[in-house]
């Protein structure tokens, strides 16, 4: 395919090891392989994050999109190569940031510890070398402890929503369970990542929107002095069932983007139940479709979103075709046997 000696090309080592590992097979310990995961600090936008790291640290930690806690995260999403001094420094800083209980807060207090800044930061950690890490699987540990409790994603935002559970998050939850290392709790890690592929299915991947959302936020400004929108919630959501099959599309999940910040979208949402390794259900299919409708007629796929100008180092061009983006697709649609690689 034309499209694969695109993503080969050298501008874009992360991208070319990731096509020879996912969609070539190529055996990782060879010495093409070795060259491509070292050149990958090379890139541009590696390169600049990392010259950056001690302005990243300076920044605060979970400053978007610029402190410590996203730059680690967009590092390991570009593929950068963790033996790196610099990615090093900037790991052991998160890790000396954790809280006791093994999550991580945007804060630094355990009232604001999050969900899914500690799923991204685990993962972050895990393709950085420190999955051997006691504070690693302590992370892990304390996930599945909060998702499992919760028995769903628990989130301080929801407080303020018509949603039980945090949806949004599921898709990089279950990136990082992926990539649990040995030493985390097998069983516990394997109840989590069931639960939520549950959820996530259940809404065919990206309809979790509730029709009556709009509804409940005009209602809720309105609501009666002295209560507070947690109390009016519980009771909008005790009032009004919505069943499942008129759940809404998410809009913002139907455009691309690379990275991500904390809200992905259905592409990386397929993208992690392919790196869980499952196995296709009809509940898939929408979202399946959707990906495909993208491709243009050469094959590849437009970056729609970015956060260029926010973070140290640009990716892409918004509105242009996207490596990123093109091997998430076909890495997905590869796995679910919609495409021939």
């Amino acid at each position: 395919m034309d499209v694969i000696k695109w993503l080969l090309e050298d501008d874009t080592p992360g991208v070319a090891y990731l096509v020879r590992k996912h969609l070539l097979g190529e055996d990782i310990s060879t010495r093409r392989m070795k060259s491509l995961r070292r050149r990958c600090n090379e890139a541009p936008p590696v390169a600049r994050m990392l010259d950056h790291v001690d302005d990243a640290i300076e920044e605060g930690d979970y400053r978007k999109y610029r402190g410590a806690y996203w730059t680690l995260i967009f590092l390991a999403d570009l593929q950068v190569d963790g033996r790196d001094k610099r990615v090093r420094k900037l790991a052991d800083h998160v890790l000396d940031a954790q809280l006791d209980n093994g999550g991580f807060s945007a804060t630094a207090q355990k009232h604001f510890e999050i969900v899914c800044l500690t799923a991204n930061l685990l993962r972050a950690l895990v393709h950085c070398g420190f999955g051997e890490d006691d504070r690693v699987i302590r992370g892990y540990r304390r996930l599945a402890e909060r998702i499992l409790g919760h028995h769903g994603v628990p989130c301080v935002v929801i407080d303020q929503m018509v949603l039980t559970s945090c949806m949004m998050t599921i898709p990089q939850t279950l990136r990082c369970l992926a990539v649990a290392p040995k030493g985390t709790p097998r069983k516990k890690i394997k109840e989590t990542r069931d639960l939520l592929v549950k959820q996530l299915l259940g809404v065919h991947v990206f309809r979790y929107v509730r029709p009556d959302a709009k509804a409940f936020y005009a209602a809720a400004k309105k609501r009666p002095k002295g209560t507070t929108v947690r109390q009016f919630r519980a009771r909008w959501l005790a009032q009004h069932n919505v069943n499942n099959k008129d759940l809404l599309a998410k809009p913002g999940w139907l455009r691309f983007g690379f990275p991500q910040n904390y809200n992905p979208d259905l592409l990386e949402a397929m993208l992690a139940l392919a790196e869980l390794g499952a196995k296709h259900t009809r509940a898939m299919d929408d979202a399946l479709d959707h990906i495909e409708s993208r491709r243009g007629d050469d094959g590849r796929w437009i970056l729609n979103d970015s956060l260029n100008g926010k973070t140290w180092a640009s990716v892409e061009c918004k509105g242009r075709p996207s490596k990123w983006i093109t091997l998430r697709a076909l890495i997905v649609l590869g796995h679910f046997r919609r495409i021939d690689i």
